[in-house]
């Protein structure tokens, strides 16, 4: 299953990282994120400049938890909407990813933050063009701010999940945008083990 990985924090953001590597023992990934942070861009789209993408250097590189290989990363000084949208139409012009998920957001998107996020503007771009998207956000305090291992374990559960869900359905004709936000957890224990299904606040 192939993974176009997207995100506004940057690819230099630890939330993404720890995403790229959790999903790729997996999945095969490929990482087209801004070269910076991008919070807020909402479906914003760069069309007064050049964009340019280029590949990760190799000291800026993700190694495959599983394989030990590099997992395919590139950088553009774009929006997350750029991202998904150059990801889609050149490096997955003919073989489309299976699914686009935008994030891990550091902070959550919930009611009307999700109008204004480029986390959500991400995913929003991969279900437009066809394919079912996912954007992924944490909570995030002073505390807490730079870890989301455990974010990045919950949300690949919820991921297997879903993906039964989508294949026993046969819903691959009937594309679908989700938006999962994650609380913080301190330790393992505290892991759930039940998603809440709800509706968007105002």
């Amino acid at each position: 299953m192939k993974i176009l990985l997207v995100n506004d924090d940057g690819y230099k953001a630890e939330s993404l990282r720890r995403l790229a590597i959790e999903l790729s023992a997996d999945y095969d990934v490929t990482i087209v994120a801004p070269v910076s942070n991008c919070s807020g861009f909402s479906n914003a789209i760069t069309i007064h400049k050049p964009v340019n993408i280029c590949r990760l250097e190799k000291n800026e590189e993700l190694t495959s938890a599983s394989s030990g290989k590099s997992i395919l990363g590139f950088k553009l000084n774009g929006t997350p909407v750029d991202c998904a949208y150059i990801g889609l139409n050149t490096l997955f012009l003919d073989f489309p990813p299976d699914f686009v998920i935008s994030g891990i957001n550091e902070g959550e998107n919930l009611a009307e933050d999700t109008l204004y996020s480029g986390t959500v503007g991400g995913a929003m771009e991969g279900f437009l063009s066809g394919i079912p998207s996912i954007a992924v956000s944490q909570q995030v305090t002073k505390k807490n701010h730079h870890n989301f291992s455990y974010s990045a374990i919950i949300f690949k559960k919820i991921f297997k999940k879903i993906i039964d869900d989508y294949q026993v359905s046969g819903a691959k004709s009937n594309p679908f945008l989700l938006n999962i936000n994650i609380p913080y957890f301190f330790s393992k224990i505290d892991l759930p083990n039940e998603v809440e299904f709800t509706h968007l606040g105002r």
